[in-house]
């Protein structure tokens, strides 16, 4: 999920995409857990928004059930740039995936 104010993120929160700056150098790589300190050092170099891949931790975003998430349309949503369309493309299949693997872990395999 994009998280346009920093206010609502959180320690525990992840990142799902690494943070660049406005030259394009790496702040932080995708898959950094959050804690206070960098929350702070977010806010401190201007960042505007970050995408992270859920909630806590210890308290996941609920996943969208397996018949949701592949009947998904593949065009949803106004019409974007190819790049856009891929990433939502990349996002459909992590779901997908994520689902699996938690299904996996709950049957015990």
């Amino acid at each position: 999920m994009i998280v346009n104010n920093l206010d609502h993120l959180k320690p525990g929160m992840v990142l799902a995409e690494p943070v660049l700056d406005v030259h394009h150098g790496l702040l932080l790589k995708a898959g950094v857990m959050l804690d206070e300190r960098r929350i702070r050092l977010l806010k401190s170099w201007g960042v505007n928004r970050v995408m992270v891949a859920g909630h806590r931790a210890d308290a996941p975003d609920p996943l969208p059930s397996p018949a949701a998430v592949t009947s998904m349309p593949q065009d949803s949503g106004p019409p974007t740039g190819t790049r856009d369309d891929l990433f939502t493309e990349v996002l459909r299949v992590a779901a997908i995936l994520a689902l699996e693997r938690q299904q996996r872990d709950d049957t015990g395999r």
